[in-house]
């Protein structure tokens, strides 16, 4: 059985909470139904867990050069 910690499901729900304000703020942005939300919120999690120490290692160098 796969066990997940409490602190992704509360940013699980957090993300999809945003992604719905998102998409009643904004006319360019809808969402089809709860299932929808839910997948793209995993999705941008799982693009913000994964890109995101890449992008910190690229840009590393030129916070060290120009001292953050």
């Amino acid at each position: 059985m796969i066990r997940i910690s409490p602190d992704v499901l509360y940013r699980w729900v957090i993300n999809a909470l945003a992604l719905l304000v998102v998409s009643a703020l904004f006319s360019g942005v809808t969402i089809s139904g709860v299932f929808a939300l839910l997948v793209a919120a995993a999705v941008l999690g799982l693009v913000n867990a994964f890109i995101r120490p890449v992008l910190f290692l690229l840009t590393l160098p030129i916070n060290i050069v120009t001292l953050g």
